[in-house]
């Protein structure tokens, strides 16, 4: 399953991550999931996977931390709105609007008016 994990489908990937949790193995899994993050073309993928593999262990601030950087892109690649999600689903929302404040003029331009406005 990890060499199908680790293929541009990525359809292996979250039952691999899953799987590595379940039989007790969470910091191999994020261990997996940070390595293709440093070496793949297609980061994002994996990304998502740790934000929410981070979640599922209650680790909120580490999940924010490892996506933070994608919050400003205008495109395909941001994760502030499954983050803001994510954190509202286990209650954090005080947390979730902090992170909705300090964006860019560019980002609000292309995001606002679509879905941060509806998300806040």
């Amino acid at each position: 399953m990890r060499e199908h994990a680790g293929t541009d489908t990525f359809a292996a990937l979250r039952p691999y991550v899953r799987g590595l949790e379940e039989a007790g193995s969470p910091g191999e899994a994020e261990a997996y999931l940070r390595g293709r993050i440093a070496t793949s073309t297609y980061a994002g993928h994996y990304e998502n996977a740790l934000l929410e593999l981070l979640v599922r262990q209650g680790r909120f601030e580490d999940a924010v931390a490892a996506v933070a950087h994608t919050f400003d892109n205008l495109h395909d690649g941001n994760l502030l709105q499954p983050v803001l999600l994510l954190l509202a689903e286990h209650g954090l929302h005080e947390r979730a609007l902090e992170l909705t404040v300090g964006r860019s003029p560019e980002f609000h331009a292309e995001k606002d008016e679509f879905w941060l406005r509806s998300n806040r």
